[in-house]
Protein backbone atom coordinates (compact mmCIF):
# COMPACT_ATOMS: atom_id res chain seq x y z
CA UNK A 1 0.00 0.00 0.00
CA UNK A 2 2.72 1.99 1.07
CA UNK A 3 4.21 1.39 -2.47
CA UNK A 4 1.33 2.18 -4.13
CA UNK A 5 0.84 5.22 -2.54
CA UNK A 6 4.67 6.50 -3.19
CA UNK A 7 4.23 5.93 -7.12
CA UNK A 8 0.83 7.97 -6.87
CA UNK A 9 2.64 10.68 -5.55
CA UNK A 10 5.05 10.85 -7.93
CA UNK A 11 3.18 10.50 -10.64
CA UNK A 12 0.82 13.69 -10.04
CA UNK A 13 4.43 15.26 -9.44
CA UNK A 14 5.53 14.81 -12.92
CA UNK A 15 2.26 15.31 -14.50
CA UNK A 16 2.05 18.67 -12.08
CA UNK A 17 5.56 19.51 -13.77
CA UNK A 18 4.38 19.01 -17.46
CA UNK A 19 1.06 20.96 -16.87
CA UNK A 20 2.86 23.92 -15.27
CA UNK A 21 5.33 23.97 -18.15
CA UNK A 22 5.00 26.36 -20.55
CA UNK A 23 4.33 24.99 -24.09
CA UNK A 24 6.62 27.44 -25.98
CA UNK A 25 7.93 26.70 -29.64
CA UNK A 26 9.59 29.10 -31.71
CA UNK A 27 10.13 28.57 -35.86
CA UNK A 28 12.07 30.34 -38.16
CA UNK A 29 12.21 30.35 -41.93
CA UNK A 30 15.03 29.18 -43.90
CA UNK A 31 15.97 32.30 -46.66
CA UNK A 32 18.62 30.92 -48.35
CA UNK A 33 19.44 28.19 -50.14
CA UNK A 34 22.17 25.47 -49.18
CA UNK A 35 22.40 26.84 -45.20
CA UNK A 36 24.66 24.56 -43.18
CA UNK A 37 23.96 23.52 -40.06
CA UNK A 38 27.39 23.50 -37.95
CA UNK A 39 28.19 22.10 -34.83
CA UNK A 40 28.80 25.50 -33.29
CA UNK A 41 28.19 29.01 -33.27
CA UNK A 42 31.20 30.25 -35.71
CA UNK A 43 32.33 29.10 -39.54
CA UNK A 44 35.22 27.06 -37.99
CA UNK A 45 32.39 24.39 -36.46
CA UNK A 46 32.11 21.24 -38.58
CA UNK A 47 29.06 21.13 -40.71
CA UNK A 48 26.40 18.65 -39.95
CA UNK A 49 24.07 18.96 -42.65
CA UNK A 50 22.91 21.41 -45.26
CA UNK A 51 19.22 22.90 -45.87
CA UNK A 52 17.12 24.44 -48.59
CA UNK A 53 15.16 27.60 -48.74
CA UNK A 54 12.27 28.01 -47.11
CA UNK A 55 12.82 24.90 -44.64
CA UNK A 56 11.18 25.73 -41.18
CA UNK A 57 13.37 25.17 -38.48
CA UNK A 58 12.78 24.87 -34.48
CA UNK A 59 15.06 28.26 -32.58
CA UNK A 60 15.89 26.59 -29.46
CA UNK A 61 18.11 29.99 -28.45
CA UNK A 62 18.71 33.44 -29.93
CA UNK A 63 20.98 34.75 -27.21
CA UNK A 64 24.35 35.04 -29.62
CA UNK A 65 22.72 37.73 -32.08
CA UNK A 66 24.54 35.85 -35.38
CA UNK A 67 24.23 32.48 -34.75
CA UNK A 68 21.06 30.98 -33.20
CA UNK A 69 20.67 26.95 -31.82
CA UNK A 70 18.58 25.62 -33.66
CA UNK A 71 16.84 22.05 -34.44
CA UNK A 72 15.96 21.07 -37.87
CA UNK A 73 14.92 17.46 -38.68
CA UNK A 74 15.54 16.23 -35.43
CA UNK A 75 19.62 17.72 -35.70
CA UNK A 76 20.47 20.09 -33.30
CA UNK A 77 22.99 23.03 -34.02
CA UNK A 78 23.18 26.41 -34.81
CA UNK A 79 22.56 28.42 -38.02
CA UNK A 80 23.70 32.06 -39.12
CA UNK A 81 21.44 34.65 -38.04
CA UNK A 82 21.35 36.28 -41.80
CA UNK A 83 19.68 33.48 -43.04
CA UNK A 84 16.59 32.91 -40.85
CA UNK A 85 13.53 34.49 -40.38
CA UNK A 86 11.55 34.68 -37.27
CA UNK A 87 8.10 33.66 -37.81
CA UNK A 88 5.06 34.40 -35.52
CA UNK A 89 5.75 32.57 -32.13
CA UNK A 90 3.43 29.86 -31.20
CA UNK A 91 3.87 29.90 -27.24
CA UNK A 92 0.66 29.28 -25.25
CA UNK A 93 1.52 30.52 -21.66
CA UNK A 94 -0.48 27.89 -19.08
CA UNK A 95 1.87 28.45 -16.32
CA UNK A 96 -0.16 31.36 -14.86
CA UNK A 97 -3.22 33.01 -15.56
CA UNK A 98 -2.89 36.57 -17.22
CA UNK A 99 0.27 35.69 -18.26
CA UNK A 100 1.58 37.57 -21.40
CA UNK A 101 4.28 37.56 -24.07
CA UNK A 102 7.21 39.68 -24.03
CA UNK A 103 10.57 40.35 -24.84
CA UNK A 104 14.15 41.67 -23.44
CA UNK A 105 14.66 45.22 -24.52
CA UNK A 106 18.42 45.69 -24.09
CA UNK A 107 21.71 44.04 -24.51
CA UNK A 108 23.74 41.64 -21.58
CA UNK A 109 20.47 41.12 -19.44
CA UNK A 110 20.62 38.71 -16.45
CA UNK A 111 17.46 36.31 -15.58
CA UNK A 112 17.81 35.46 -11.66
CA UNK A 113 16.47 32.70 -9.58
CA UNK A 114 15.37 35.50 -7.12
CA UNK A 115 13.93 38.98 -7.30
CA UNK A 116 17.10 40.46 -6.09
CA UNK A 117 20.49 41.62 -7.64
CA UNK A 118 22.30 39.60 -5.20
CA UNK A 119 20.55 36.33 -6.42
CA UNK A 120 22.21 33.58 -8.56
CA UNK A 121 22.30 34.68 -12.43
CA UNK A 122 20.34 31.53 -14.68
CA UNK A 123 21.47 32.88 -17.95
CA UNK A 124 22.08 36.56 -20.04
CA UNK A 125 19.99 37.41 -22.92
CA UNK A 126 20.39 40.41 -25.47
CA UNK A 127 17.91 42.60 -26.77
CA UNK A 128 14.43 40.88 -28.43
CA UNK A 129 15.25 37.80 -26.68
CA UNK A 130 11.18 36.41 -26.08
CA UNK A 131 9.85 35.49 -22.78
CA UNK A 132 6.75 34.72 -20.84
CA UNK A 133 5.88 37.49 -18.57
CA UNK A 134 4.11 34.95 -15.09
CA UNK A 135 4.31 37.91 -12.88
CA UNK A 136 5.80 40.92 -10.47
CA UNK A 137 7.62 41.31 -7.36
CA UNK A 138 8.15 44.81 -6.40
CA UNK A 139 10.70 45.95 -9.62
CA UNK A 140 11.37 42.76 -10.61
CA UNK A 141 9.39 40.77 -13.61
CA UNK A 142 8.73 36.91 -13.02
CA UNK A 143 9.45 35.48 -16.43
CA UNK A 144 10.21 32.42 -18.56
CA UNK A 145 13.02 32.60 -21.34
CA UNK A 146 13.37 29.71 -23.32
CA UNK A 147 11.51 27.02 -20.24
CA UNK A 148 13.68 28.58 -17.31
CA UNK A 149 12.12 30.04 -15.30
CA UNK A 150 13.74 33.51 -12.96
CA UNK A 151 13.16 37.16 -12.83
CA UNK A 152 14.56 40.05 -14.88
CA UNK A 153 14.51 43.72 -13.46
CA UNK A 154 11.62 45.22 -15.50
CA UNK A 155 13.34 47.95 -17.02
CA UNK A 156 15.21 45.46 -19.13
CA UNK A 157 11.34 43.39 -19.89
CA UNK A 158 8.70 44.99 -22.94
CA UNK A 159 5.38 43.58 -23.43
CA UNK A 160 4.91 42.43 -27.18
CA UNK A 161 2.87 44.32 -29.88
CA UNK A 162 0.16 43.37 -30.63
CA UNK A 163 0.99 40.36 -32.91
CA UNK A 164 2.55 39.09 -30.41
CA UNK A 165 5.98 39.57 -31.50
CA UNK A 166 9.68 41.65 -29.84
CA UNK A 167 10.07 44.16 -33.06
CA UNK A 168 12.31 42.75 -36.11
CA UNK A 169 15.90 42.04 -35.48
CA UNK A 170 16.46 41.80 -39.30
CA UNK A 171 18.51 45.12 -39.85
CA UNK A 172 16.10 46.45 -43.00
CA UNK A 173 17.66 47.52 -46.24
CA UNK A 174 18.40 51.62 -46.16
CA UNK A 175 15.59 53.50 -48.20
CA UNK A 176 17.44 55.57 -51.25
CA UNK A 177 15.18 58.72 -50.47
CA UNK A 178 15.01 58.18 -46.68
CA UNK A 179 17.96 57.20 -45.02
CA UNK A 180 16.06 56.93 -41.59
CA UNK A 181 14.17 53.82 -40.86
CA UNK A 182 10.80 53.17 -39.01
CA UNK A 183 12.88 52.66 -35.70
CA UNK A 184 14.30 56.02 -35.95
CA UNK A 185 18.16 54.58 -36.59
CA UNK A 186 20.36 55.76 -39.32
CA UNK A 187 23.07 53.67 -39.36
CA UNK A 188 24.71 49.87 -38.78
CA UNK A 189 27.74 48.44 -36.89
CA UNK A 190 29.99 46.82 -39.93
CA UNK A 191 32.21 44.79 -37.42
CA UNK A 192 32.00 42.49 -34.10
CA UNK A 193 32.37 43.65 -30.32
CA UNK A 194 32.10 47.43 -31.20
CA UNK A 195 32.69 49.18 -28.04
CA UNK A 196 29.81 52.26 -26.78
CA UNK A 197 32.00 54.06 -25.14
CA UNK A 198 31.13 56.93 -22.49
CA UNK A 199 33.23 59.55 -24.11
CA UNK A 200 34.96 60.07 -27.66
CA UNK A 201 38.24 58.51 -26.25
CA UNK A 202 39.53 54.63 -26.15
CA UNK A 203 40.72 54.97 -22.54
CA UNK A 204 36.76 55.82 -21.56
CA UNK A 205 34.44 53.72 -19.25
CA UNK A 206 33.05 51.00 -21.74
CA UNK A 207 29.37 51.44 -21.83
CA UNK A 208 28.65 48.12 -24.24
CA UNK A 209 30.01 45.74 -26.48
CA UNK A 210 27.94 45.26 -29.57
CA UNK A 211 27.87 43.31 -32.84
CA UNK A 212 27.89 43.63 -36.62
CA UNK A 213 24.46 44.47 -37.80
CA UNK A 214 23.18 45.89 -35.04
CA UNK A 215 21.42 49.26 -35.94
CA UNK A 216 22.19 52.59 -34.15
CA UNK A 217 21.31 56.33 -34.20
CA UNK A 218 24.03 58.83 -34.95
CA UNK A 219 23.17 62.28 -33.85
CA UNK A 220 26.47 63.78 -34.51
CA UNK A 221 29.78 63.66 -35.49
CA UNK A 222 32.61 64.53 -34.10
CA UNK A 223 36.06 64.05 -36.03
CA UNK A 224 37.13 59.96 -35.38
CA UNK A 225 33.49 59.98 -33.28
CA UNK A 226 30.48 59.65 -33.16
CA UNK A 227 27.77 60.22 -30.93
CA UNK A 228 25.15 58.25 -30.76
CA UNK A 229 22.48 55.94 -29.25
CA UNK A 230 21.94 52.13 -29.33
CA UNK A 231 19.38 50.30 -27.81
CA UNK A 232 18.47 53.10 -25.98
CA UNK A 233 21.82 53.70 -24.52
CA UNK A 234 23.85 57.07 -25.45
CA UNK A 235 27.61 56.96 -26.02
CA UNK A 236 30.23 57.32 -28.36
CA UNK A 237 31.42 54.60 -31.02
CA UNK A 238 34.49 54.94 -33.56
CA UNK A 239 33.49 55.77 -37.01
CA UNK A 240 35.31 53.17 -38.56
CA UNK A 241 32.76 51.06 -36.91
CA UNK A 242 29.99 52.38 -38.43
CA UNK A 243 28.30 52.44 -42.21
CA UNK A 244 25.50 55.35 -42.42
CA UNK A 245 22.26 54.85 -44.49
CA UNK A 246 22.70 58.81 -45.78
CA UNK A 247 26.55 58.01 -46.81
CA UNK A 248 26.76 58.98 -50.50
CA UNK A 249 26.64 55.94 -52.85
CA UNK A 250 29.73 54.73 -54.64
CA UNK A 251 30.10 57.07 -58.01
CA UNK A 252 31.47 55.04 -61.08
CA UNK A 253 34.74 56.26 -61.81
CA UNK A 254 38.06 54.62 -63.64
CA UNK A 255 40.31 53.75 -60.89
CA UNK A 256 42.54 56.82 -60.02
CA UNK A 257 45.82 57.20 -61.59
CA UNK A 258 48.62 59.36 -61.45
CA UNK A 259 47.54 61.78 -64.30
CA UNK A 260 43.85 61.43 -64.61
CA UNK A 261 41.53 61.25 -67.00
CA UNK A 262 38.65 63.97 -67.32
CA UNK A 263 35.38 61.84 -65.94
CA UNK A 264 32.41 63.56 -65.84
CA UNK A 265 31.35 64.60 -62.52
CA UNK A 266 35.19 63.72 -61.09
CA UNK A 267 36.30 67.39 -60.40
CA UNK A 268 40.08 66.97 -61.72
CA UNK A 269 42.64 68.29 -59.16
CA UNK A 270 46.11 66.91 -59.62
CA UNK A 271 48.05 68.10 -57.09
CA UNK A 272 50.01 66.61 -53.84
CA UNK A 273 48.98 66.20 -50.31
CA UNK A 274 48.93 63.86 -46.97
CA UNK A 275 46.68 61.92 -44.98
CA UNK A 276 46.28 64.17 -41.65
CA UNK A 277 44.82 61.39 -39.78
CA UNK A 278 46.31 57.53 -38.45
CA UNK A 279 44.85 54.60 -39.35
CA UNK A 280 43.28 55.89 -42.62
CA UNK A 281 41.27 53.83 -44.81
CA UNK A 282 42.15 53.55 -48.32
CA UNK A 283 39.03 52.13 -50.28
CA UNK A 284 38.24 50.27 -53.51
CA UNK A 285 35.53 53.13 -54.43
CA UNK A 286 33.70 56.19 -52.91
CA UNK A 287 32.12 54.24 -50.34
CA UNK A 288 32.17 53.03 -46.51
CA UNK A 289 31.05 49.56 -47.76
CA UNK A 290 33.79 49.34 -50.20
CA UNK A 291 36.79 47.14 -50.20
CA UNK A 292 39.71 48.52 -47.85
CA UNK A 293 43.13 48.38 -50.08
CA UNK A 294 45.42 49.91 -47.63
CA UNK A 295 45.59 51.75 -43.78
CA UNK A 296 47.99 54.64 -43.76
CA UNK A 297 48.97 57.16 -41.17
CA UNK A 298 49.34 60.81 -40.36
CA UNK A 299 51.66 62.58 -42.62
CA UNK A 300 52.18 59.77 -45.39
CA UNK A 301 52.37 61.76 -49.24
CA UNK A 302 50.01 60.92 -51.87
CA UNK A 303 48.58 62.84 -55.42
CA UNK A 304 45.62 63.70 -55.59
CA UNK A 305 43.73 62.81 -58.65
CA UNK A 306 40.17 64.15 -58.28
CA UNK A 307 37.09 64.47 -55.85
CA UNK A 308 34.17 62.82 -55.92
CA UNK A 309 31.14 64.21 -53.49
CA UNK A 310 32.59 63.58 -50.21
CA UNK A 311 35.75 61.40 -51.51
CA UNK A 312 38.81 62.11 -52.76
CA UNK A 313 40.64 59.86 -55.33
CA UNK A 314 44.05 59.56 -54.83
CA UNK A 315 47.52 57.33 -55.37
CA UNK A 316 49.64 56.47 -52.40
CA UNK A 317 52.41 54.30 -53.18
CA UNK A 318 51.80 51.15 -55.24
CA UNK A 319 47.94 51.94 -54.66
CA UNK A 320 44.89 54.14 -56.14
CA UNK A 321 41.66 54.09 -54.52
CA UNK A 322 39.65 56.73 -52.38
CA UNK A 323 39.80 58.43 -49.16
CA UNK A 324 37.22 60.00 -47.26
CA UNK A 325 37.88 64.14 -47.75
CA UNK A 326 38.22 65.25 -44.08
CA UNK A 327 41.00 62.57 -44.37
CA UNK A 328 43.28 64.36 -46.77
CA UNK A 329 45.18 67.77 -47.15
CA UNK A 330 46.47 69.01 -50.37
CA UNK A 331 49.25 70.83 -50.09
CA UNK A 332 47.97 74.13 -50.50
CA UNK A 333 45.53 74.03 -48.07
CA UNK A 334 47.17 77.13 -45.52
CA UNK A 335 49.21 76.26 -42.52
CA UNK A 336 48.12 76.59 -39.21
CA UNK A 337 49.36 79.72 -37.71
CA UNK A 338 51.94 78.58 -35.23
CA UNK A 339 50.92 78.84 -31.91
CA UNK A 340 53.15 80.51 -29.27
CA UNK A 341 55.53 78.94 -27.57
CA UNK A 342 54.30 76.46 -24.47
CA UNK A 343 53.37 77.78 -21.23
CA UNK A 344 53.48 75.72 -17.71
CA UNK A 345 50.88 74.21 -17.40
CA UNK A 346 48.94 73.06 -13.74
CA UNK A 347 50.97 70.18 -13.30
CA UNK A 348 54.14 70.83 -16.03
CA UNK A 349 56.48 68.49 -14.80
CA UNK A 350 54.28 65.57 -14.42
CA UNK A 351 55.08 62.17 -15.56
CA UNK A 352 52.70 60.93 -18.16
CA UNK A 353 53.18 58.13 -20.93
CA UNK A 354 51.87 57.83 -24.95
CA UNK A 355 48.42 56.38 -25.42
CA UNK A 356 48.47 55.51 -29.05
CA UNK A 357 51.23 53.75 -31.81
CA UNK A 358 53.21 55.13 -34.21
CA UNK A 359 52.83 58.84 -32.17
CA UNK A 360 55.11 61.34 -33.85
CA UNK A 361 56.30 63.93 -31.87
CA UNK A 362 57.51 66.97 -33.91
CA UNK A 363 59.16 70.25 -33.48
CA UNK A 364 56.47 72.87 -33.26
CA UNK A 365 52.67 72.43 -32.12
CA UNK A 366 51.69 72.02 -35.54
CA UNK A 367 50.82 68.93 -37.80
CA UNK A 368 53.40 70.60 -40.47
CA UNK A 369 55.69 70.71 -37.99
CA UNK A 370 59.05 68.55 -38.24
CA UNK A 371 58.88 64.65 -37.10
CA UNK A 372 61.54 64.47 -34.36
CA UNK A 373 60.28 61.35 -32.93
CA UNK A 374 57.67 58.28 -33.44
CA UNK A 375 56.66 56.65 -29.80
CA UNK A 376 54.22 53.51 -29.50
CA UNK A 377 51.66 53.12 -26.42
CA UNK A 378 53.45 53.25 -23.12
CA UNK A 379 55.80 55.33 -23.97
CA UNK A 380 57.11 57.64 -20.86
CA UNK A 381 57.20 60.83 -21.15
CA UNK A 382 57.55 64.16 -19.09
CA UNK A 383 54.60 66.78 -19.16
CA UNK A 384 56.51 70.46 -19.45
CA UNK A 385 53.67 72.54 -21.24
CA UNK A 386 50.69 73.41 -23.42
CA UNK A 387 49.70 75.15 -26.28
CA UNK A 388 46.38 74.71 -27.93
CA UNK A 389 45.60 71.30 -29.05
CA UNK A 390 49.54 70.28 -28.26
CA UNK A 391 51.21 69.24 -25.12
CA UNK A 392 54.92 70.03 -24.86
CA UNK A 393 56.69 67.04 -24.01
CA UNK A 394 60.37 65.65 -23.21
CA UNK A 395 61.01 61.69 -24.34
CA UNK A 396 64.16 60.40 -23.66
CA UNK A 397 65.83 63.95 -23.22
CA UNK A 398 64.36 65.00 -26.54
CA UNK A 399 62.00 67.92 -26.13
CA UNK A 400 58.85 68.65 -28.40
CA UNK A 401 55.33 68.57 -29.03
CA UNK A 402 52.30 65.98 -29.20
CA UNK A 403 49.34 66.04 -30.45
CA UNK A 404 47.19 66.03 -26.85
CA UNK A 405 44.54 63.17 -27.66
CA UNK A 406 47.91 60.90 -27.42
CA UNK A 407 48.86 61.97 -23.87
CA UNK A 408 47.56 60.33 -20.46
CA UNK A 409 48.96 61.81 -17.45
CA UNK A 410 50.23 59.29 -14.74
CA UNK A 411 51.61 55.82 -14.98
CA UNK A 412 50.58 53.27 -17.41
CA UNK A 413 49.98 50.02 -16.06
CA UNK A 414 53.25 48.13 -16.44
CA UNK A 415 53.82 44.15 -16.01
CA UNK A 416 55.40 42.36 -12.59
CA UNK A 417 58.83 41.84 -12.45
CA UNK A 418 58.75 37.88 -13.50
CA UNK A 419 61.76 35.92 -12.31
CA UNK A 420 63.52 33.67 -14.77
CA UNK A 421 61.64 30.39 -14.37
CA UNK A 422 61.47 27.17 -15.18
CA UNK A 423 57.96 26.85 -15.31
CA UNK A 424 56.21 26.89 -18.50
CA UNK A 425 53.52 29.27 -17.99
CA UNK A 426 55.28 32.03 -16.50
CA UNK A 427 57.81 31.54 -19.65
CA UNK A 428 54.88 31.74 -21.97
CA UNK A 429 53.94 35.34 -20.05
CA UNK A 430 57.37 36.46 -20.30
CA UNK A 431 57.37 35.77 -23.78
CA UNK A 432 53.96 37.53 -24.64
CA UNK A 433 55.22 40.62 -22.39
CA UNK A 434 57.90 41.93 -25.11
CA UNK A 435 55.35 42.31 -27.56
CA UNK A 436 53.86 45.21 -25.31
CA UNK A 437 53.64 48.16 -27.96
CA UNK A 438 53.38 46.01 -31.24
CA UNK A 439 50.69 47.11 -33.54
CA UNK A 440 46.99 45.49 -33.36
CA UNK A 441 46.02 44.61 -36.90
CA UNK A 442 43.23 42.86 -37.57
CA UNK A 443 43.72 39.04 -38.30
CA UNK A 444 47.40 39.63 -37.49
CA UNK A 445 49.33 36.75 -35.71
CA UNK A 446 53.15 37.52 -36.16
CA UNK A 447 55.50 40.14 -34.77
CA UNK A 448 56.20 41.63 -38.73
CA UNK A 449 52.92 42.04 -39.37
CA UNK A 450 51.26 42.76 -35.75
CA UNK A 451 48.53 40.88 -33.65
CA UNK A 452 44.59 40.79 -33.16
CA UNK A 453 43.33 39.80 -29.53
CA UNK A 454 43.17 35.89 -30.41
CA UNK A 455 46.52 36.44 -33.05
CA UNK A 456 48.75 36.94 -29.94
CA UNK A 457 46.79 33.90 -27.79
CA UNK A 458 47.98 31.95 -31.20
CA UNK A 459 51.67 32.74 -31.86
CA UNK A 460 52.53 32.29 -28.32
CA UNK A 461 50.75 28.97 -27.51
CA UNK A 462 50.92 27.53 -31.01
CA UNK A 463 53.98 29.35 -33.26
CA UNK A 464 56.50 28.91 -30.01
CA UNK A 465 55.50 26.81 -27.82
CA UNK A 466 53.94 24.23 -29.84
CA UNK A 467 50.73 23.72 -28.61
CA UNK A 468 47.65 22.61 -30.97
CA UNK A 469 46.03 25.67 -30.84
CA UNK A 470 42.21 27.00 -32.24
CA UNK A 471 42.77 30.34 -34.20
CA UNK A 472 39.39 32.05 -33.41
CA UNK A 473 39.02 33.52 -29.44
CA UNK A 474 35.63 31.75 -28.93
CA UNK A 475 37.63 28.32 -30.11
CA UNK A 476 40.68 28.98 -28.07
CA UNK A 477 38.57 28.19 -25.36
CA UNK A 478 38.69 24.68 -25.50
CA UNK A 479 42.39 24.12 -25.18
CA UNK A 480 43.91 23.63 -22.33
CA UNK A 481 41.59 22.54 -18.99
CA UNK A 482 39.60 25.47 -16.80
CA UNK A 483 40.72 27.73 -14.50
CA UNK A 484 38.77 29.17 -11.45
CA UNK A 485 39.23 33.06 -11.17
CA UNK A 486 41.02 32.68 -7.56
CA UNK A 487 42.96 30.23 -8.78
CA UNK A 488 44.90 31.50 -12.06
CA UNK A 489 48.82 31.37 -12.56
CA UNK A 490 51.15 33.33 -15.30
CA UNK A 491 50.37 32.41 -18.83
CA UNK A 492 46.71 31.54 -18.53
CA UNK A 493 44.49 32.42 -21.42
CA UNK A 494 41.53 34.96 -20.02
CA UNK A 495 38.42 34.67 -22.74
CA UNK A 496 36.57 37.46 -22.12
CA UNK A 497 32.39 37.51 -23.10
CA UNK A 498 30.88 39.46 -25.79
CA UNK A 499 27.13 38.11 -25.64
CA UNK A 500 25.79 35.47 -23.77
CA UNK A 501 28.17 32.56 -23.47
CA UNK A 502 30.45 33.74 -27.02
CA UNK A 503 33.91 34.86 -26.30
CA UNK A 504 35.07 37.98 -28.07
CA UNK A 505 38.41 38.94 -26.79
CA UNK A 506 41.73 37.15 -25.22
CA UNK A 507 44.30 37.83 -23.64
CA UNK A 508 47.06 36.09 -20.90
CA UNK A 509 47.65 36.35 -17.50
CA UNK A 510 50.92 37.90 -16.63
CA UNK A 511 50.49 37.38 -12.55
CA UNK A 512 49.52 40.47 -9.78
CA UNK A 513 46.27 41.06 -11.49
CA UNK A 514 47.22 41.95 -15.06
CA UNK A 515 46.72 40.53 -18.43
CA UNK A 516 48.56 41.38 -21.87
CA UNK A 517 46.23 41.54 -24.71
CA UNK A 518 46.43 42.95 -28.27
CA UNK A 519 43.85 45.79 -27.44
CA UNK A 520 43.07 48.18 -29.80
CA UNK A 521 44.09 50.13 -32.95
CA UNK A 522 45.02 52.75 -30.97
CA UNK A 523 46.82 51.16 -28.29
CA UNK A 524 48.24 48.05 -30.13
CA UNK A 525 49.29 45.45 -27.11
CA UNK A 526 49.29 46.78 -23.54
CA UNK A 527 49.34 45.12 -20.20
CA UNK A 528 45.78 45.84 -18.36
CA UNK A 529 44.75 45.20 -14.94
CA UNK A 530 42.06 42.47 -14.20
CA UNK A 531 39.45 44.82 -12.88
CA UNK A 532 36.45 47.18 -13.53
CA UNK A 533 35.22 46.43 -16.84
CA UNK A 534 37.44 43.59 -17.87
CA UNK A 535 36.41 41.41 -14.48
CA UNK A 536 32.83 42.37 -14.42
CA UNK A 537 32.35 41.79 -17.98
CA UNK A 538 32.98 37.79 -17.05
CA UNK A 539 35.63 35.47 -18.23
CA UNK A 540 36.64 31.79 -18.65
CA UNK A 541 40.28 31.13 -17.87
CA UNK A 542 42.29 28.10 -19.62
CA UNK A 543 45.31 27.21 -18.75
CA UNK A 544 47.79 25.06 -21.79
CA UNK A 545 50.63 24.84 -19.98
CA UNK A 546 51.06 20.99 -19.25
CA UNK A 547 48.23 19.75 -21.22
CA UNK A 548 48.48 17.68 -24.38
CA UNK A 549 50.07 19.21 -27.44
CA UNK A 550 48.38 17.53 -29.92
CA UNK A 551 45.19 18.73 -27.99
CA UNK A 552 42.16 20.31 -30.24
CA UNK A 553 43.08 22.88 -32.25
CA UNK A 554 43.34 24.17 -36.38
CA UNK A 555 47.35 24.39 -37.11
Amino acid sequence: MRKKLLQMLLLIAVLGGLFSTVAYAETATLTGGNVNLRSGPGMNYEVLGCFAEGTVVVVNDRSDAHWYSVTVEGCQGFMSAQYLRMDAQQETPESADGAESGYINAMFVRLRSDASAEASILGEYNSGTPLTITGVSGEWTAVIIHGQSGYVFSSYVSRSTTDGQAPAQETPAPAESAPETSDGSNAVLIKDDVYLFDAPSFYSEVKGVFNKGERLTVSEENGDWLTVSIYGFPGYIYRENVSRDDAPAPTPAPTPVPTPVPTPGLAQTAKTGYVNADHVHLRSEASVNSEILAVFDRNTRLTINATSGDWVAVSVQTYSGYIYKDYVTADDTPSPTPAPSATPAPGAGEEGYIKGNNVRMRAEPSMSGEIIGEYNAGKKLTITGTTGDWTAVKIDDQTGYVYSTYVARGEVAVAPDLPDSSDEGTQMAQFALQFVGYPYVWAGKTPEVGFDCSGLVYYVFHTTFGYNMYRVANDQMQNGVHVEPDQLQPGDILGFYSSGGYVGHVGIYIGDGKFVHASTYTTGVIVSELNGYYYDRGFEARRIAGTDKNGPGIT
